[in-house]
């Protein structure tokens, strides 16, 4: 049998308002926004990212992508707990609707699950959230109104806080308010969980760099830039970034 198929596949469609949702998915008012988590081994952080993601409010359909990489922990106890939980409706759905999907199985890294959810996510609005990051309430609504105010924008990002494992925050991530190709020159202006971009930018620049293992995300805000992308700066902090010893990150 190949990998293919040893792959575990598990699909989740929960909806609300279905007249909505014939009527308005995929338009500029009311989004579809994409999001993938990649993760391996990550029991200890898993259940907040995908409860601050699934718990976000306002008018999007909201698409989550799991991407385990064949956990030997109590990862996949967790991601099997919210899709029964959806099923079940004991989550309530706070958003016009939520797809949940994952997926278990070994992958050639990080930067490799990635471009697999990118491809895979029918969201017209993407982003990643590692698996020790999380959301804050309101983040994807900001997201969409941040788009909606910047239709010409390919980006739009915010501010995020730096945490410890308890949720103390370190630090802040403030954000400059206007970028362009020449601030990317020299370091990273963004912190990749503050970034949202539309999904259309990975046909014309093409998809994340798998020579990277980490700063895969800076090279390819840097390739946008230098593609005359644009960056909307929306003043709200949106996520909590996840700041420890031994984390594969790569930030400035």
């Amino acid at each position: 049998m190949s990998k293919t198929r040893k792959i575990r596949r598990k699909f989740w469609f929960w909806k609300t308002r279905d007249t909505i949702y014939q009527k308005n998915m995929g338009s500029d008012i009311f989004p579809v926004i994409s999001v993938i988590t990649p993760s391996y081994n990550q029991g200890r952080f898993i259940e907040q990212t995908i409860k601050s993601v699934l718990s976000q409010e306002g008018n999007f359909y909201l698409e989550y992508i799991i991407l385990d990489a064949g956990s030997k922990d109590n990862s996949l106890e967790i991601i099997k707990k919210y899709d029964r939980s959806l099923k079940e409706g004991g989550l309530p759905v706070k958003c016009l609707g939520i797809t949940y999907k994952w997926f278990s199985g070994p992958d050639r890294g990080q930067t490799d699950a990635l471009n697999k959810g990118l491809m895979m996510a029918g969201g017209e609005i993407v982003a990643w959230l590692n698996s020790d990051d999380r959301y804050l309430p309101g983040a994807l609504e900001r997201v969409r109104l941040g788009f909606r105010k910047n239709p010409e924008s390919g980006f739009v990002y915010g501010k995020v806080y730096f945490v410890d494992e308890e949720g103390t925050v370190l630090r802040i991530h403030p954000a400059k308010t206007r970028l362009s190709e020449i601030d990317f020159r020299h370091f990273n202006q963004l912190i990749q969980p503050e970034v949202f971009f539309k999904k259309e930018l990975l046909f014309r620049i093409g998809f994340l760099d798998e020579s990277f293992n980490v700063a895969m995300d800076y090279e390819f805000w840097t390739r946008a830039a230098r593609y005359g992308s644009a960056f909307a700066y929306v003043d709200d902090f949106l996520a909590e970034f996840y700041s420890a010893k031994g984390c594969q990150k790569f930030c400035f």
